[in-house]
């Protein structure tokens, strides 16, 4: 027997996909005429995505907001998009590959700036990471099938390894996918955009990454709630910690998989292997300044295992991170937040990486 869980599902999901602060405060304007927070719920990225804005009036709100639409879908469907044939990266992958590789054909193309600097991103975190993180696994993750509906079926091991053979940025047949790291790139764009608007005060919900603007309008922090990957439940916490200004990016084995023959397959897959990642870990949570990094950082501590992704974390500035393990077991660096007790939260629907 066959369950499926994909992008569909996230859909029915709305009102469990976000790491959101546990109360929406009102905001006093000039006039002393109380107003609520402006907010915009889409779809995007394969998921349900969000923007609450606190210190706007409704009207410079709503357009602030229409204009973050238009950013995130000009990223997903004209940029980043790996199956959308007007994106910037689909017309990339199935160019004709010549004879040179495909770091050599992006030093030559003629593309959209902000698709070759995500790029180059990537790269530098694929080498940091020692390969767990890589954006040249297309071929890879098109022969899984993850996504697909329906998902699947389980490849052949020979399927696998011609796949994982064409994962080299070397290899002129390698295909980028940008799954990995756009969610989080596309945030920090968001945030760019509005703190130039003067937004003080805000949460971007991108499924499982959310970016947060400066702290609430009384000056306290948000409270975000992390999910607890063992319970089954899409409303149940494990721990709410207390955060401003800050990234948080969550990868988990636990929302994006199919099941063959009572064995579970889930999205995030080993480039040293090409199956889905065995490392012991259920969820990785990383906290930072940047999404993109956060983004590229869980998924590939979660490739890493809890001793070499905390060594990762550690090695990093102004960067921490919270490992859940198979058995529930939580491992945290050093400055990670403490929970807050007897607060409880909505949690994310990490639909694509």
């Amino acid at each position: 027997m066959k369950n499926v869980y994909s992008a569909s599902t996230t859909v029915k999901k709305l009102a469990f996909c976000l790491l959101t602060a546990l109360t929406l405060p009102m905001i006093l304007t000039g006039c002393g005429r109380r107003e609520e927070p402006v907010s915009r719920t889409d779809f995007c990225f394969d998921t349900v995505v969000s923007v609450t804005l606190y210190d706007i009036p409704r009207k410079d709100g709503e357009r602030l907001l229409d204009r973050c639409t238009e950013l995130l879908t000009h990223y997903d469907r004209e940029v980043f998009s790996a199956h959308d044939e007007r994106a910037v990266l689909w017309r990339f992958n199935h160019a004709d590959p010549g004879e040179g590789s495909l770091t050599a054909r992006l030093r030559s193309a003629d593309v959209d700036p902000e698709f070759l600097a995500l790029t180059e991103r990537a790269f530098s975190w694929q080498a940091r990471t020692d390969g767990a993180f890589s954006p040249t696994l297309g071929c890879l993750i098109d022969l899984w099938n993850i996504g697909g509906d329906p998902p699947g079926p389980v490849p052949t091991r020979e399927a696998v390894a011609e796949a994982l053979s064409h994962s080299s940025p070397e290899d002129p047949d390698a295909r980028l996918d940008l799954g990995g790291i756009a969610k989080g790139y596309a945030a920090d764009r968001l945030k760019e955009y509005l703190t130039g608007e003067g937004v003080t005060s805000a949460v971007i919900n991108l499924g499982g990454n959310v970016l947060l603007i400066g702290a609430r309008p009384d000056g306290s922090p948000f409270r975000v709630g992390i999910r607890d990957p063992g319970s089954g439940g899409e409303s149940s916490v494990i721990l709410t910690i207390p955060l401003s200004d800050q990234s948080v990016v969550t990868s988990g084995i636990y929302e994006r998989y199919f099941e063959e023959d009572g064995v579970r397959y889930h999205h995030i897959l080993d480039p040293s292997t090409g199956y889905p990642a065995d490392s012991g870990l259920s969820s990785v949570t990383i906290l930072s300044a940047d999404s993109a990094d956060g983004d590229a950082l869980s998924t590939a501590c979660l490739v890493l295992g809890a001793e070499k992704g905390q060594a990762l974390i550690e090695s990093l500035p102004d960067t921490e991170a919270l490992f859940i393990t198979a058995e529930g077991e939580q491992i945290r660096t050093a400055g990670f937040p403490e929970d807050l007790a007897g607060y409880s939260a909505l949690t994310p629907s990490r639909s694509r990486d």
